[in-house]
C-alpha cells in the first residue's frame, strides 16, 4: 500500500497527463465483470469497471476542471507539446500514437496475478476493447512482429473454440533446434473473445478464464469471502460502483513466489514458517476503492485491513482503539494538517514483550530492558518505567506553513512539523529528558522558555524543516518539533491565536468524520502543495522525463488555490479489521 505522500506524487503525475490528454469517446459494452472470469486463488486485482466512467468523472472532478482555467492555457500548451512528443515515441514503438491507445478501453480493464498449481504466479490482463477491433489489430501485429524479430516461436492451442496464441522466448544463445525455455519461464499468451483482449504470461491462466467466460462458474475470485466483504465495506454509500477498486493479499503473493522458487530456497520456506509465530497469517488481505465526483465529495478513497479476530502476535502492537477526535485547542488555525491518533501503547509494549519471550523463554524481553538501564555510560534510564510508561496513547500531529522569516528566503522552505504524546506524569517525564541530556555526547543544549525547558538540537537540514529541533515536556505533552520556532509557539499559549477546532473549514471537514475513530486528520490542500508548486514552477524540484516542459509558465499559485480544497481523513475498527477512508471535498471552503 502506497504512503499519503507517495500517493499523492502519483496523484501529480496523472494529472500532468490528463490534464494533456485529448478527450476520448468509447463504446458501452455489458459484459460478465472480470472477477468472475478469475479463478480464486487471486492475490493481487486491480479493475477499472467502466473506462468511459472513469473519464467522465475525472472531467467533472476539480483535476479536470482545471484543465479548462483560462489562466492554464499557456501551461498547458507546454503540456500537449510533450504529450505530441511521448505520442510519437508511442507510434514508433507499438505502431499507434497515444490518444489512440487511449480510445481502445470500451469497457471494464482490469489487471491480475493468480497462482495456478504448480506453477506460481501469473499475470493477466484484461481489456474490453468495444468496437475499437482495428486499433487492437494494429498494436497485436506491432507486438507481434517485435516478438518475432527477437526470436520468439509462435504456438497456437484452443480451448472452448478459442484460439490461444502464445509466444516463447528460446533460450539465450540457443540454436534453433535447441530446446526452448519451460514456458513458464518466458511465454506471453493472449486470445480475443467477444471484444475482449485478455494476455497473461501463462497458457493454463487464459485456460481458466476460458473455463469461467458464461460467469456462471461456481469457483471464482468474485466467490472469495475475503474479498466480498472488503468490496461490501469500500463501494460508494449509493447505488453506483466505485471507478476504481483494488485489491491485495500479500502473503498469497510471498507464499506462491516461494513455491515457485522451488524447495531449495530454504531460507524463504524458514520465513514462511515464522508467519504464525509472529500472528501474521491472521493478515488476510487489503483493498480498496477510489471514486471521483460523488455526490458528497469531489474524491474519496476506502482501504479495509481484513484480519482474522482475535488478531495476534505482530498485529496486537498496532492495536488502535476508536475514541472522539478533535485537534486539541493548542493546535492553532494556522495549520496545514493535523492528525489525531490513539494508540493502545500498554497494549502495543505487552504485545512486543510476549513475542520476545516466545522465542527466547520467559522473562527475557524483561531482563533486557533492565540490562540496558543498568548500562554503564549510558542514561541509567528504563525503558519502560521511565517512557512508555507515561503515555497515555494519545497522539496529535500538525504541521503549519515556514517561519516568517524563512518564507522570504530565496530557498523554498517546506513545512515544520509537531508531535505531541500526551503524558500520564509531566514531571518524570522532564526526568527522563534531562538524564538523557546529560548523557555524555548529547549533541543539544538545553535552555529555559515560558517555565518549561527546552531541549534543542541542531537541524543539519535547516532549509528542509528550520533551524533546530525541538524537545520539551510541559502541560501533560511531550512535544517534539522539527522547528524549535514551532514549540515556542505552543509553549507560550498565544490566547489571541485562534483554535483550528474553531476553523470553519475544519469544522466542514469535521462534520464527516465518524463519532468514534482511531486516526482523524485535516489537511490543507493548498499549503501542503504550495511548497512543492513553488518548487517546480522555480526549477528546484524537477521531474524526470520532462525536461522540455517549462514549468515556469505555470500559473501564480493563487489561480489553482481555488481547485484545492481541504482534505479529511479517518480511520476506524472494524469488525475484520480496520477502515480507513480519505476524502476531498466538491469545493474549496468559501469559493463559492
Amino acid at each position: 500500500m502506497m504512503t499519503h505522500r507517495a500517493g499523492r506524487k502519483l496523484l501529480w503525475a496523472t494529472a500532468l497527463l490528463l490534464l494533456a490528454s485529448p478527450h476520448i469517446v468509447r463504446a458501452e459494452d455489458e459484459s460478465v465483470p472480470t472477477d468472475r472470469l478469475l479463478p480464486p486463488n487471486v492475490s493481487f486485482y486491480l479493475t477499472v469497471p467502466d473506462w468511459e466512467q472513469l473519464e467522465t468523472r475525472w472531467n467533472e472532478s476539480l483535476m479536470g476542471r482545471l484543465r479548462q482555467e483560462p489562466k492554464m492555457a499557456e501551461f498547458i500548451k507546454e503540456l500537449e507539446g510533450q504529450w505530441k512528443k511521448w505520442s510519437e515515441q508511442t507510434k514508433e514503438k507499438v505502431g499507434l500514437p497515444l490518444e489512440d491507445i487511449l480510445k481502445i478501453p470500451g469497457g471494464e480493464v482490469s489487471l491480475a496475478v493468480v497462482s495456478l498449481p504448480g506453477k506460481g504466479p501469473a499475470f493477466i490482463a484484461l481489456l474490453n476493447y468495444g468496437e475499437n477491433d482495428e486499433e487492437v489489430e494494429k498494436l497485436l501485429g506491432k507486438a507481434e512482429e517485435a516478438l518475432e524479430e527477437s526470436g520468439a516461436k509462435k504456438r497456437e492451442s484452443s480451448k472452448d473454440d478459442t484460439t490461444i496464441i502464445t509466444y516463447v522466448m528460446a533460450k539465450k544463445g540457443d540454436d534453433e533446434d535447441a530446446p526452448a525455455r519451460k514456458p513458464k519461464d518466458n511465454t506471453v499468451s493472449y486470445f480475443q473473445k467477444d471484444s475482449w483482449l485478455v494476455v497473461s504470461s501463462e497458457t493454463a491462466a487464459l485456460e481458466a478464464v476460458l473455463t469461467r467466460w458464461d460467469g456462471k462458474h461456481k469457483q471464482t475470485f468474485a466467490d472469495n469471502d475475503v474479498y466480498q466483504y472488503i468490496l461490501e465495506r469500500v463501494q460508494p454509500t449509493d447505488d453506483t460502483d466505485a471507478a476504481v477498486v483494488w485489491y491485495l493479499n500479500p502473503l498469497e503473493l510471498v507464499r506462491t513466489g516461494v513455491q515457485q522458487a522451488g524447495q531449495g530456497n530454504l531460507q524463504a520456506q524458514m520465513a514462511l514458517g515464522f508467519l504464525p509465530a509472529l500472528g501474521l497469517d491472521k493478515f488476510k488481505a487489503l483493498g480498496g476503492s477510489y471514486d471521483m465526483s460523488t455526490e458528497e465529495f469531489d474524491g474519496v478513497s476506502r482501504t479495509l485491513l481484513y484480519v482474522d479476530q482475535p488478531a495476534e502476535g505482530v498485529l496486537n502492537v498496532f492495536q488502535f482503539p476508536a475514541v472522539d477526535q478533535a485537534p486539541p485547542k493548542w493546535v492553532p488555525n494556522t495549520a496545514s494538517t493535523w492528525y489525531g491518533i490513539n494508540w493502545d501503547v500498554t497494549g502495543a509494549y505487552n504485545s512486543i514483550e510476549k513475542l520476545v519471550d516466545g522465542f527466547q523463554g520467559a522473562g527475557t524481553f524483561s531482563n533486557l530492558i533492565d540490562d540496558l538501564a543498568k548500562k554503564e555510560g549510558g542514561p541509567k534510564l528504563h525503558l519502560k518505567r521511565d517512557f512508555f510508561d507515561l503515555l497515555s496513547g494519545r497522539m496529535d500531529v500538525y504541521s503549519a506553513p515556514p517561519a516568517e522569516a524563512a518564507a522570504e528566503a530565496e530557498e523554498v522552505q517546506l513545512n515544520r512539523t509537531l508531535m505531541s504524546f500526551s503524558l500520564k506524569d509531566t514531571e518524570k517525564m522532564k526526568g527522563t529528558l534531562t538524564k538523557l541530556a546529560a548523557t555524555p555526547g548529547f549533541p543539544g543544549t538545553k535552555r529555559d522558555f515560558e517555565g518549561a525547558t527546552i531541549f534543542e538540537i541542531r537541524n543539519p537540514v535547516p532549509a528542509a524543516a528550520g533551524g533546530s529541533f525541538g524537545i520539551a515536556a510541559a502541560d501533560n505533552k511531550l512535544m517534539v518539533s522539527s522547528d524549535v520556532t514551532l514549540l515556542e509557539q505552543v509553549l507560550r499559549n498565544d490566547k489571541d491565536q485562534k483554535p483550528l477546532s474553531d476553523d470553519p473549514e475544519y469544522q466542514q471537514i469535521a462534520r464527516k468524520f465518524p463519532s468514534k475513530s482511531s486516526i482523524a486528520g485535516f489537511q490543507r490542500q493548498d499549503a501542503q502543495v504550495k511548497a512543492l508548486y513553488d518548487m517546480l514552477k522555480s526549477g528546484q524540484a524537477p521531474i524526470p522525463g520532462t525536461d522540455d516542459i517549462d514549468f515556469s509558465k505555470l500559473p501564480d499559485f493563487s489561480v489553482i488555490q481555488k481547485y484545492l480544497p481541504a482534505t479529511g481523513s479517518y480511520a476506524e475498527p472494524d469488525k475484520n479489521g480496520a477502515l480507513m477512508v480519505s476524502f476531498t471535498l466538491k469545493e474549496k471552503f468559501g469559493s463559492k
